[in-house]
């Protein structure tokens, strides 16, 4: 059975506030563990959390993300975001078979692209830059070692650009939720929803959960 998330409405206090307002906002909201490393971890294993709201006009998403080694050396919209350390979230919405994937580097530098399989059509930069990021950069803790870093996401709904999306209220999708870094010197491969898989791969929708927004 495959996992399933319900995506609660902003309050409405929130409404057009500015995205580190939003933010913290998040941060009240339940958090879910991107518990799964279907082909192992090498080294310890990245702590990385996510929670996530909508509006009439967005969805906003947030990760938190604690590991041992941070890389971002990608500062290219468009630009392979996921050999850094890297966040991403694809959705598809009702039974479609083509799907969106959006990606981010902790610089908040972002990848994005729609098809039905690996083969995507990467999005223009004008499309890019309707998606807003409120980025916090990576800070070693001087105990443990550790880089702590966030990332808060709008994707307004004009930013699902092979869609006409007027409410969300009601709406169901399919999605999966994952943290990469592929140049790190410890790869790691992170999903919500499990994988079976023989190599890392995220293109596979067949595994997708289901995220229904109330």
């Amino acid at each position: 059975m495959p996992p399933k998330l319900t995506c609660s409405k902003l309050p409405e206090e929130f409404n057009d506030s500015g995205l580190p307002v939003v933010s913290v906002a998040l941060d009240g909201s339940p958090q879910t563990e991107l518990a799964n490393a279907p082909w192992g971890v090498t080294g310890q294993m990245p702590d990385v959390q996510f929670s996530l709201a909508y509006d009439n006009g967005a969805i906003y998403l947030k990760y938190l993300v604690i590991e041992p080694t941070v890389r971002a050396e990608v500062e290219e919209i468009g630009g392979p975001v996921y050999e850094d350390s890297c966040v991403e979230f694809f959705i598809a919405f009702g039974d479609a078979e083509a799907y969106y994937n959006f990606e981010f580097n902790s610089l908040g530098v972002c990848l994005a692209g729609f098809g039905p399989g690996k083969q995507r059509q990467v999005f223009p930069v004008e499309a890019v830059s309707k998606i807003k990021v409120h980025a916090v950069y990576p800070e070693q803790d001087e105990l443990t070692g550790l880089f702590h870093w966030s990332i808060t996401i709008k994707l307004p709904l004009d930013a699902f650009i092979h869609h006409q999306i007027t409410s969300l209220l009601g709406q169901s999708a399919r999605v999966n939720f994952y943290k990469c870094g592929d140049l790190l010197p410890n790869p790691h491969f992170l999903t919500w929803a499990p994988i079976e898989h023989p190599f890392p791969e995220f293109h596979l929708p067949q595994f997708f959960g289901k995220l229904v927004f109330a």
